[in-house]
């Protein structure tokens, strides 16, 4: 069993989640009402996924975030986030999390989303996407070409489909320890921090056409 924490402040819904995580076998260990309540319970009970509100939360969400990871390198944390967050992609990515979802998404879809989280994948709401494309404005940023060797570009694709090293290394033909070197470079040039971080950064590209374009070389 999967060991959960949950921190959400509707009964209602936390019941309802507990019935839907039960069938990627995680064990919901306790429900916090708080952001700090949930750092008392992380650091007691040491769980191998969070999965928190952004509205329980409150505006300390980010800082949470940090404090939580910071306990336990090996925590996995998802956030639930409203419909139209009015946020950009980037301003997403600076949750740093391993999934986000909507709250008030169907049940399938958290499903799959602790599912792909369990399995070290990042995971990112196809519905929420959506709405965040309507709230960029593209216009208003200023992009910066980016090039990146074809090798990397594929290496990129494949991340965006959500592949563990071990699943790129096999499909382009590489070891899992080049993969690794390889998603290093990536990150340094694009100046990102991690695999959900590229999830954003693909999705964003594709909607204000893309910055990053292949090395003339």
């Amino acid at each position: 069993m999967t060991t959960l924490l949950l921190c959400e402040l509707s009964d209602l819904v936390a019941a309802g989640i507990e019935v839907v995580v039960k069938q990627a076998a995680c064990k919901v260990l306790a429900c916090c009402r708080s952001g700090d309540e949930v750092l008392r319970m992380a650091e007691h009970l040491r769980p191998e996924i969070i999965l928190a509100s952004r509205s329980t939360l409150g505006s300390a969400a980010i800082a949470t975030i940090r404090k939580l990871q910071a306990l336990n390198g090996r925590t996995r944390v998802i956030l639930m986030i409203e419909r139209n967050p009015g946020m950009s992609a980037a301003d997403l990515a600076e949750f740093n999390v391993d999934g986000v979802l909507i709250s008030k998404g169907p049940a399938t879809r958290l499903l799959e989303c602790v599912k792909s989280v369990q399995e070290g994948r990042p995971w990112l709401d196809p519905d929420l996407l959506h709405h965040i494309a309507g709230t960029d404005n593209p216009s208003s940023r200023k992009p910066e070409m980016v090039y990146l060797t074809p090798r990397e570009r594929e290496i990129v694709r494949l991340v965006a489909l959500g592949m563990s090293n071990k699943a790129i290394a096999h499909h382009a033909t590489l070891t899992e320890g080049t993969v690794k070197m390889y998603l290093h470079h990536i990150m340094t040039k694009l100046r990102l921090g991690n695999r959900t971080q590229l999830a954003w950064f693909v999705h964003s590209s594709k909607q204000e056409r893309p910055s990053v374009a292949q090395d003339p070389n």
